[in-house]
């Protein structure tokens, strides 16, 4: 009895060791305000604890997927909404100064670039959806993947909040 008990707690700690790579990159709030017209998506995010990335966030139709969790938007589908702005705030352990994001939809980056830097160890900051250089809400047609590049601060958390609104 105590081998199988030996046993169980050295799978238990390998398997934790094993599979400690804790990164996620998540939809943990969805609400619809302004009589309708506005809709804000919190989206949170958690680096590796080995080398700091965070995987990409994928939303399709009312579901959303970061490769290993998954989840559905409880105000429905993106497809009538238009992309308006992001907001960006750091947490506790912060993410690389300096760090980009970007919103691909079929390969396009709805931030037409203005998601570079963006994403700080300790600012609050903006980027406004855009297309060739002006500033203007993208409609939302096809599944959208959001992602955090040039992040390699091990443990980093932070919240996005994914601003739409409906024209």
């Amino acid at each position: 009895m105590k081998k199988l008990l030996a046993t169980l707690v050295l799978i238990l700690f390998l398997s934790g060791t094993a599979f400690a790579a804790g990164s996620s990159f998540k939809v943990i709030d969805d609400h619809v305000m302004g009589g309708g017209t506005m809709r804000v998506i919190k989206l949170s995010y958690v680096g590796d604890d080995a080398a700091g990335t965070v995987p990409d966030l994928t939303i399709t139709n009312n579901t959303w997927t970061d490769g290993t969790a998954t989840g559905t938007l409880p105000e429905g589908s993106l497809t009538t909404w238009y992309a308006y702005k992001m907001e960006f705030a750091y947490g506790s352990t912060p993410i690389t100064a300096d760090s980009d994001i970007t919103v691909k939809q079929n390969g396009v980056d709805l931030l037409d670039g203005n998601g570079t830097d963006k994403v700080d160890d300790n600012t609050y900051t903006q980027a406004y959806f855009a297309c060739d250089g002006l500033g203007m809400p993208q409609p939302i047609i096809a599944p959208i993947t959001i992602a955090i590049t040039n992040e390699s601060d091990v443990d980093a958390i932070g919240n996005i909040w994914l601003i739409l609104v409906k024209k």
